[in-house]
């Protein structure tokens, strides 16, 4: 896909400063189908129809995934 790479080593960067040993396997990325209410909800946020529900910046993200 487009920006994987790119995504994956920031994030890795981010969540090594406090969890050195993070393993880079635990981020993988997938396909969204066409029909998943997840897309037509993410469609509609990038055209402007609808307000997104939350906005999640870095630190909301990594307090997610390594669980601080």
């Amino acid at each position: 896909m487009g920006h994987d790479d790119n995504i994956k080593s920031v994030l890795l960067s981010l969540l090594r400063r406090d969890a050195p040993d993070f393993n880079a396997e635990y981020i993988t990325f997938g396909s969204i189908g066409k029909k998943s209410p997840a897309h037509g909800k993410a469609l509609a946020v990038y055209r402007g129809t609808i307000r997104a529900d939350r906005i999640l910046k870095a630190d909301d993200l990594l307090k997610q995934i390594i669980g601080q």
